[in-house]
C-alpha cells in the first residue's frame, strides 16, 4: 500500500466526516471572504454617498471602524476554522496507534499530512469562490433593488489574503495532532478515553492519596 493512496482511502472511508469537515470549513471561508468584500463595498459607497455631508474627522473613523470588523472577521473565521481541522485531525490518533502497534512506518503515517493538505486546499479553494459569489450575487440583488452599492473591481489581495491565511492556519494546526499521535505509546493512542496532555491533579487528591 502506498504511502499517497493510504489517506486517500481513508478519506473515502470517513465519507460523512470529511464531507461534514469540509463543508463546514468551505462555509467558514466563504462567509469570511464576503463578509470582508461586502463591508469593503458597503463601506465605500457609504462614504462615496455622503462624500459631500461627512467630515473628514468622521470618514477617517468610520473606515477605522471597517477595518476593525474586517480584522474581526477575519480572526473569528480563522479560530473556527483553526478549531474544525484539528477536531478532525486529532480524530486521527487512534488510527495512528493501530499503525504504531502494528508496527507501521513513520512514513506511512506520515501520509496523513497528504489528508491534510487535500482538505484544507479544497476548502480554501471552494470558499473562495462561495465568497465571491455570494457577494457578487448581493451587490446584484440590492443593486437592482434601488440601493446605492459600490461596483469597484473586487479587491483580489483580500481573496490572497483569506486564502494564504486560512490555509496555513489549517496547516499549522492539523500538523500538530499528527505529530504528536507519533509520540504517544499504541496503547495510550487506542485509548477512548486518551486526551493529549494528561489534566494536572489537584493539591486536595494528592494529600487524600498520602492519608
Amino acid at each position: 500500500m502506498s504511502e499517497t493512496f493510504f489517506p486517500i482511502n481513508d478519506l473515502m472511508r470517513r465519507k460523512l466526516q470529511t464531507s461534514l469537515t469540509a463543508v463546514s470549513l468551505t462555509l467558514c471561508v466563504g462567509s469570511t471572504l464576503f463578509l470582508l468584500l461586502f463591508s469593503d463595498r458597503t463601506g465605500l459607497g457609504i462614504l462615496s454617498a455622503a462624500e459631500e455631508k461627512l467630515t473628514i474627522g468622521f470618514s477617517t473613523i468610520f473606515s477605522r471602524f471597517l477595518l476593525f470588523i474586517s480584522i474581526l472577521f477575519l480572526a473569528l473565521g480563522a479560530i473556527f476554522a483553526s478549531f474544525l481541522i484539528f477536531a478532525m485531525m486529532t480524530q486521527r490518533t487512534r488510527d495512528v496507534g493501530l499503525m504504531k502497534a502494528a508496527d507501521c512506518p513513520n512514513n506511512l503515517i506520515f501520509g496523513y499530512f497528504t489528508e491534510l493538505l487535500v482538505v484544507a486546499f479544497i476548502s480554501c479553494f471552494l470558499g473562495v469562490i462561495l465568497g465571491l459569489l455570494a457577494d457578487l450575487a448581493l451587490a446584484r440583488i440590492l443593486s437592482n433593488s434601488g440601493f446605492q452599492i459600490q461596483q469597484n473591481p473586487v479587491n483580489f489581495w483580500n481573496i490572497l489574503l483569506i486564502f494564504t491565511s486560512f490555509f496555513i492556519l489549517m496547516l499549522v494546526f492539523g500538523a500538530k495532532p499528527v505529530l504528536n499521535s507519533t509520540k504517544v505509546e499504541p496503547v495510550k493512542a487506542l485509548s477512548p478515553t486518551y486526551i493529549w496532555e494528561s489534566p494536572p491533579r489537584l493539591p486536595l487528591l494528592k494529600l487524600q492519596n498520602k492519608v
